[in-house]
């Protein structure tokens, strides 16, 4: 078997995903190459929608928000449109020249635009490939998902399943993976305390971790405002501004001389941020809340963009690993008030205990066929 992991140049989350499905199948002696599907089309292409993607996000999250309702409640066949049906077949015959040059027989789709493309490339060439699937990285079934007829789609919970078949997906082809899959580095283990030395932090300051996503958005500056307001000597706070160069700029402005708040870019450092962190305060995207379970670090969940990720807030706040706020004023005070309640925090993180890694059931399931792993 030779994997293809097809994502596309929207986020990191879907990027975050296909690495944790790459280590997991590397694991199992199975090679693969994770790769960009819109760049069959085009460089120029594949930047320019991933531009228009973080402008959305980032400045008219109400935007993406009609437009995800609207896919929601008024399901159409993508073949149906003949403009987008010419695009998915030249994307998919791209695609086949890459996936025959390579060698790969086994498609994984953690995106709605890479599983279309896989669709169409099955379609057009049956017999080139032994094994396709979507991955699901978010808590709901996705518009468009349920328009593909792959072999596998792996979906994080029971929930979900349902939503699936109820959208017409075989019940057959669904494995519920226990969560989403998450990147080796976030199961290491590592105590807070230490975590905390190597950002060069008191073992007992209180920690609240900031994060808007990996494009920086949300009102995160009348956040930390707020916060920053009434902080304690006891307690620190981290911002991640992602790619968001002028947030972190106008942030790292007014909080210069502030020892207490740390602004930080795009990083890398995700897994160690949340081992030094008591509460995490974030938009509730799908990888961020997942791993955030995987270290089991509470949350203070702001409904930003809403759309897909309104699932991922309700299925957090239904376990009672996370809380939900509508308000920048509300989101700080509730940070605070859990920030200085051990035992509320304790509480919340146990319930966030994963029994499963999602990555490897994924994994177990493509490469034996079955879903017995």
């Amino acid at each position: 078997m030779k994997a293809l992991i097809l994502v596309c140049n929207a986020g990191r989350g879907h990027t975050s995903v296909s690495l944790a499905i790459a280590e997991a199948l590397a694991e199992r002696g199975v090679d693969s190459e994770i790769f960009d599907a819109l760049s069959v089309f085009s460089k120029h292409i594949s930047q320019l929608f991933s531009k228009g993607h973080t402008e959305l996000y980032r400045h008219h999250p109400h935007f993406s928000n009609m437009s995800y309702t609207y896919a929601e409640k008024h399901p159409m066949d993508v073949r149906s449109r003949a403009a987008v049906r010419k695009m998915l077949h030249i994307g998919a015959e791209r695609l086949y020249s890459h996936v025959r040059e390579s060698g790969f027989d086994c498609l994984i789709c953690p995106h709605v635009i890479s599983a279309l493309m896989a669709d169409e490339l099955i379609r057009l060439h049956p017999n080139e490939i032994k094994s396709s699937c979507f991955v699901a990285t978010d808590y709901t079934c996705s518009p468009l998902a349920d328009k593909t007829e792959l072999d596998w789609y792996f979906v994080p919970t029971q929930d979900v399943a349902e939503e699936f078949a109820a959208a017409g997906v075989p019940s057959e082809k669904t494995v519920v993976t226990g969560g989403i899959p998450v990147q080796n580095v976030f199961y290491t283990e590592v105590s807070k305390a230490e975590a905390k030395a190597a950002l060069g932090l008191s073992p007992d300051c209180r920690h609240l971790l900031v994060m808007s996503g990996s494009m920086g958005c949300g009102h995160i500056e009348r956040v930390v405002a707020l916060v920053a307001k009434n902080m304690r000597a006891d307690e620190a706070v981290t911002v991640v501004c992602g790619t968001n160069e002028h947030l972190r700029q106008r942030l790292e402005h007014d909080y210069a001389g502030r020892e207490q708040i740390r602004i930080l870019g795009f990083t890398d450092n995700v897994a160690q941020l949340m081992d030094s962190a008591d509460l995490l305060l974030t938009k509730p995207g799908g990888l961020t809340t997942s791993e955030a379970q995987v270290r089991q670090l509470p949350m203070v969940l702001v409904d930003v963009v809403s759309s897909c990720e309104k699932y991922n807030l309700r299925h957090y706040c239904s376990l009672g690993g996370a809380v939900w706020s509508n308000s920048e004023r509300e989101a700080a005070r509730y940070s605070l008030a859990l920030l200085r309640d051990k035992t509320l925090l304790g509480g919340m993180s146990e319930r966030l205990h994963l029994s499963v890694r999602p990555e490897q059931v994924l994994c177990g399931t493509i490469i034996s066929g079955s879903k017995a792993v």
